[in-house]
């Protein structure tokens, strides 16, 4: 059977974005610490990626030892709205496909893009200056960045962060229910 045509049709849909406080009190010096370990700027591999920080940690830093209690945190939380936002199953869990570390300083950005095809993304803030520019959600929805604050969102939202001022340093990550 030859297929001729794909028509598409939309619908739309209110999708949540959660936020919580998570205040871990040496994440920032985890990140530090990895970055003397692991001095070198992803960036620079990734030329055509939608961020612009000054320094970007490879996609798989959920392995380095000092972050798991980090991740299964977040993952406990994403598992936790999971089951009583999206009514997942009891057997179903949200799992860190990646993890990265970003330092964005006067000037840094984040192109509109999405996660997709993972399920949740989260964003968490482990040290922002008050001049750090918000997260824009689908063009309309900015939260402003704070010291402790994870952002949790359906993956395939676009977001983007306009030219930040003031410096970050964020842990960003995926997740996919199994």
């Amino acid at each position: 059977m030859a297929l001729n045509t794909i028509d598409t049709l939309t619908v739309k849909k209110d999708l949540p974005i959660f936020t919580v406080e998570l205040p871990f009190k040496d994440i920032k010096d985890i990140i530090v610490e990895y970055r003397n370990k692991f001095p070198e700027n992803y960036n620079e591999k990734l030329p055509n990626a939608p961020v612009r920080s000054s320094w970007r940690s490879n996609m798989w830093a959920m392995d380095y030892d000092p972050l798991k209690y980090f991740v299964s945190v977040v993952e406990k939380v994403c598992n936790t709205i999971g089951c009583q936002y999206f009514h997942m199953r009891d057997d179903t869990i949200f799992e860190c496909t990646n993890l990265w570390m970003m330092q964005y300083e006067g000037g840094d950005y984040a192109k509109e893009h999405d996660h997709f095809p993972n399920d949740l993304s989260c964003v968490y803030y482990a040290e922002v200056d008050d001049d750090s520019s918000s997260i824009v959600f689908e063009g309309d929805l900015e939260i402003k960045p704070r010291n402790n604050l994870l952002i949790i969102f359906p993956s395939l939202l676009r977001h983007m962060v306009p030219s930040t001022h003031g410096p970050r340093t964020v842990i960003s990550m995926n997740f996919r229910a199994n």
